[in-house]
């Protein structure tokens, strides 16, 4: 059992040097000025306020003002979207200031998928990006941020009028991936593009994962490559993961499948479902030499999630629901576990 140290008492030194620290008076906490203004609160109830837009400056020490603008946003288990409730924290003001918005679009991803997209763009910085699967522009916001010219591709035809003029380096390309992901591909490679990131969704089917994939593996990369791919966690998009033909490009050094691990929803209309995480493929211009195999840092969790008697119980009534004999048993099931 660990021992807790009274702040009284010494420190041990470990054998480094002493450092002397200057020290400052302290202020009490209620002479500290401090400045909060919230513009909107929204929920389904005041304990519960749900989406807070803070505003453009609070109050650190003695007259110091630092950034706060942003949105803050949990999720509790008794909000009143069905399709969110107890999924917790969704939005941070620090997400809002990397991209210099006070206020997001509609971006369905967990805050660890969005720091971690944020990052790998801010740090890319790409020439070219691709993003399959737009839908209200969440995930676009940041490729357009941080790409110098991005396409979207997504089969809604809306999309276009619904993000007219918030994103002008950005083409939209209106119809099935695997009908409009290979001719970019060759256009791109024809110009010698400096292709440097691609999001995967979109089809959420293991065959439409495994497409996309497949028509993003035929470009050659000039530049290092990462291809992004959402959902990750969920069995279909994984399946599809595994399926593409990721070792017979020699270009492809490394594939993970949890480099953002996802989670088992706790929303009511996702209850139990598998959803989140993202995997991550890195091309370099150079051909691997020595071991290549997809890895999964979070597939024990994923298996063992899985196989819990609630998800199994789930499982088998969804499949069980299809036939008159399956419904019986369902029926009889849930009465003798209550």
């Amino acid at each position: 059992m660990p021992v807790k140290i009274a702040r009284s008492a010494p420190r041990p030194s470990f054998g480094l040097p002493e450092l002397l620290v200057a020290s400052t008076p302290r202020v009490s906490l209620a002479t500290r000025p401090e400045r909060r203004e919230y513009s909107r609160q929204f929920g389904s109830h005041p304990g519960n306020p749900g989406l807070i837009e803070l505003g453009t400056k609070m109050t650190r020490g003695i007259g110091q003002d630092y950034d706060c603008e942003g949105e803050l946003k949990v999720n509790y288990d008794d909000s009143l979207d069905r399709d969110e409730a107890g999924n917790g924290l969704t939005l941070f003001p620090l997400i809002n200031q990397s991209l210099g918005t006070p206020k997001l679009l509609d971006w369905m991803m967990s805050p660890s998928e969005k720091v971690a997209l944020i990052f790998l763009l801010e740090h890319l910085r790409p020439k070219v990006a691709i993003e399959i699967g737009t839908r209200y522009g969440g995930s676009l916001q940041v490729l357009s941020q941080f790409c110098h010219r991005a396409y979207s591709i997504d089969v809604d035809p809306d999309i276009p009028r619904r993000l007219e003029g918030k994103f002008p380096n950005v083409e939209y390309l209106i119809g099935p991936s695997d009908q409009l992901l290979p001719p970019l591909i060759d256009r791109l490679a024809e110009e010698g593009a400096e292709l440097s990131f691609a999001l995967v969704d979109g089809d959420h089917s293991a065959e439409g994962v495994r497409k996309d994939i497949d028509n993003l593996l035929r470009f050659r990369p000039i530049v290092p490559l990462y291809i992004v791919m959402h959902d990750s966690f969920n069995p279909q998009c994984r399946l599809g993961l595994i399926q593409a033909h990721w070792s017979a490009n020699r270009y492809v050094h490394a594939v993970e499948l949890d480099f953002v691990a996802g989670t088992v929803n706790s929303a009511p209309n996702f209850r139990n479902q598998l959803w989140g995480g993202l995997a991550l493929g890195i091309l370099l211009p150079h051909e691997r030499r020595g071991r290549f195999e997809i890895t999964g840092r979070a597939e024990r969790t994923r298996k063992a999630a899985m196989f819990s008697p609630e998800i199994r119980f789930k499982q088998f009534t969804g499949r069980a629901k299809r036939t008159l004999p399956g419904r019986v048993a369902v029926k009889a099931k849930r009465m003798l576990i209550g």
